[in-house]
This record gives C-alpha cells, sequence and structure tokens, in this order.
C-alpha cells in the first residue's frame, strides 16, 4: 500500500465498546451487492490526502450501516445492518469500486426498506506502533475502533484521541447517506456516495520577514555592500508548545424522532488524568539561519507550498513536515509558539575593517490565544491548515537635536 505519511514511531490504541448482534441480511437473486464510492471534499486548505478522490491507494476505511422498514423514512432504524466493516479498493477488470476486504463478506442491498450509512477513515491506524512488551506493530493492522453510533442519539465516537501519537493517520469521517436503496454513480463511480471530510487541524509552518531592509540591500556576500550599523537576523529555533494533544470526537448525528433535531459533530479535549500536551520543535538550526537580507527577504520553513519566487524555503526540522491537532480554541495563555533568534551590527575598526558583532540572542514567546483574540473561532478549526507570518522589527537610532538652555547671559564690570 502507497505510504501517505512519512513514518514516526508511536503507541496507543482504543478498545472496542460494541455491544449490538449485527443483522443478518436476506439475500435474494436480484438484489445486488453494496458497494462504495469513496471521494474527499473540497478542502478550505491544503491537507495530507489531497485532491478530491478517495484512490485506490488510499487506506481502507470502516463503514456502520442502519436499517429502516420504511422507504420513505430517512432517519436511521435501530437495527444494525452492517458493523464496523473493512472497506477496500477493489478491481473487476472494467472498472475500480469500493467492497469489504474481506472476499467472503457480501452486503446485499434489502429487498424493503432502507439503509443510512456512517464511514470514517482509516480503518487502521497508519504508524508503527508498540505493544505492552514493547513489539513494534506494522503500520495498517491496528483497528481505530470507534464507537459504533447509536441512533437518536450521536454518530461516531473517537474517544481520547492521542493526535500526538497518531501524526500518521489522517483521521476523517464521512457525511451520513440517509435512506439509501441501492448504489449510485458518484464522482464517476458507482456505489454509496461516501463523502469524507477531514476532522482534524493542521499545522503546516511559519514565515519569518524583518519590517524592513535593516541591512541596507546587502546581498549576503560580499561585505564591501554592507554598511556600519546594518542588522543581520538569525533564526535559530521555533518551537510549537504546550498544545493539548487528546480529545474525543463526536460525529454529526440526528434525533431518530420527530422532528428532527440533527446534533452537531464536535471536539471536546480532555480535562484530569487524561489531558495532555505536546511540544513540538518545529525548526532548529545551531549557528542561526539568515533571512531578512536582500537576497531572502523572507524564510519560510514549511513544505506544503510552492516556492515563492526571491524567498528562502527551508524544510521543517521535524519528521513530518506538519503537525496534525485537535481541533481547538486558544482561551489561555499556555500553548504558544516560541522563536529564538539572534542579532549581529555589522561594526567597523580603527582600520576601517568591517565585521558581524558578537550575536544577541533574543527568544519571543507569542501566545496563540493572542493571535486569534479577535477572530470569530479562537484557535485552529478542523479541516484547516494553520500557517503564522512573523515580521522582526527593531527601533531605528534617530536624534532629537536640542540645544540646552539657549545663551545664558554673563556680564562683567570691568574698572579702567
Amino acid at each position: 500500500m502507497k505510504r501517505l505519511l512519512i513514518p514516526i514511531a508511536a503507541a496507543g490504541l482504543f478498545a472496542s465498546c460494541v455491544q449490538t448482534e449485527t443483522i443478518t441480511p436476506e439475500v435474494g437473486e436480484v438484489q445486488k451487492d453494496v458497494r462504495f464510492n469513496a471521494v474527499v471534499a473540497k478542502k478550505t486548505s491544503r491537507a495530507i490526502i489531497t485532491g478530491t478522490e478517495y484512490d485506490k491507494d488510499a487506506p481502507t476505511f470502516g463503514t456502520y450501516a442502519f436499517r429502516n422498514p420504511s422507504v420513505t423514512d430517512t432517519l436511521p432504524g435501530n437495527e444494525r445492518y452492517i458493523t464496523n466493516e473493512e472497506i477496500s479498493h477493489k478491481e473487476d477488470g472494467i472498472t475500480h469500486y469500493w467492497a469489504p476486504k474481506d472476499p467472503t463478506h457480501s452486503y446485499k442491498w434489502p429487498e424493503s426498506g432502507s439503509l443510512t450509512f456512517y464511514s470514517y477513515s482509516p480503518y487502521n491506524f497508519q504508524e508503527t506502533l508498540k505493544d505492552a512488551s514493547g513489539q513494534e506493530i506494522a503500520p495498517n493492522t491496528v483497528p481505530l475502533n470507534p464507537e459504533a453510533p447509536k441512533p437518536g442519539q450521536y454518530g461516531l465516537v473517537f474517544r481520547d484521541y492521542n493526535v500526538n501519537e497518531h501524526q500518521e493517520t489522517d483521521l476523517m469521517v464521512a457525511d451520513i447517506v440517509y435512506g439509501k436503496t441501492a448504489n449510485e454513480t458518484f464522482g464517476g463511480h458507482t456505489g454509496v456516495p461516501t463523502l469524507f471530510r477531514h476532522k482534524l487541524a493542521l499545522f503546516g509552518g511559519v514565515v519569518l520577514a524583518t519590517s524592513e531592509d535593516y541591512d541596507g540591500n546587502w546581498d549576503g556576500v560580499n561585505m564591501s555592500t554592507a554598511n556600519p550599523g546594518n542588522l543581520r537576523f538569525k533564526i535559530k529555533k521555533v518551537t510549537v508548545k504546550n498544545i493539548p494533544v487528546v480529545g474525543t470526537f463526536t460525529s454529526e448525528g440526528i434525533t431518530g424522532v420527530q422532528p428532527v433535531e440533527r446534533l452537531a459533530e464536535k471536539w471536546e479535549l480532555a480535562t484530569g488524568n487524561n489531558a495532555k500536551t505536546a511540544d513540538y520543535v518545529w525548526y532548529e538550526n545551531a549557528e542561526g539561519l539568515e533571512f531578512g537580507f536582500a537576497a531572502a527577504k523572507q524564510l519560510h520553513i514549511y513544505t506544503m507550498k510552492d516556492n515563492p519566487n526571491g524567498y528562502k524555503v527551508v524544510m521543517p526540522t521535524k519528521t513530518n513536515p506538519y503537525i496534525l491537532a485537535i481541533p481547538q480554541e486558544f482561551l489561555t495563555a499556555s500553548a504558544c509558539i516560541e522563536i529564538v533568534y539572534t542579532i549581529e551590527t555589522l561594526v567597523e575598526d580603527d582600520e576601517d575593517r568591517k565585521s558581524w558583532s558578537t550575536p544577541s540572542e533574543h527568544t519571543k514567546t507569542v501566545y496563540l490565544s493572542n493571535i486569534h483574540a479577535n477572530s470569530t473561532f479562537k484557535g485552529w478549526g478542523m479541516n484547516k491548515l494553520i500557517r503564522y507570518r512573523f515580521e522582526f522589527s527593531t527601533e531605528e537610532i534617530r536624534w532629537a537635536p536640542e540645544i540646552a538652555d539657549g545663551w545664558v547671559m554673563e556680564d562683567f564690570n570691568v574698572d579702567l
């Protein structure tokens, strides 16, 4: 299987709490297999899985289905028809489609009533995990096992999801598909229309810039082009700190009574002993990486955008060039971005020899609660790619001339 993300070691998994019995569908000669047609919704920003088609090399996904005896009523019934089935890509020589991974499983459309579907992706965690003994478990073998939907209460529940331990798992949940009676053509293929949406936030990078040309348009090489008093900035470290990483996601649902009430999806951060935070070193360079001079007015530390002309673009230090995060608002001065940088000044000695002064190191802490204070959603939202631009400035030396006290009159009397 094509890996979508870069490997990173992680640990932790969920236990299933499913207790409802699965209803075995009755198979008739005229019934057709339930197939799936998975696509990815157009996104508000670029994320881990790109494009709008759930590619054949994408991970397998999980699905539940509930039967309602009435064809006209789109509410999910209390009869579970499919329980957390793993759906994978198939080919029949003519087209490709999505169906149960286990070839012995074949679900038929019921002769009466309709089906409502709940789906999520991926079916298995995508990173290498470790069991209690420390033995590594290969990717794509440990199920996510969300809590099953309960019609009339809520949808899928991913309880105490630790996103820090699953930086390769691009968690998506599909829109609920109500009241279906047959496969449909959707996005050029035939099956249950399964539209996935990203449910995590994605931190994608920082841009560092100076508010003006403190270097006097120095070319970064020839000292003759620099003048005493010019400054140069070097970035040494960027750290994303104190980010809450454990939360419970409940997907969209509806009440199973009339009038129907839609239950909105939500993330809730863990509290008490379940709450955890993480720090991420986004970039680190012991010597310091220069930016802000004529040849590199801005320094872009990310890889998820085309390189803009004339700017310096570097890879993040992190193994993964992104941070998957629990969607959340930042309401207190805790989560922050810490930037360590140096400033050097060009000086000149008595023999007109130019050199850069000993670097002075500075640390700037920017709280995310301050950055997002004036936003409608005061933090990182679902399916949002977050990037920040930081502008460095220093006060220009200026002179304020005055004449002290003016002329003071002194008269002297001299006897001749």
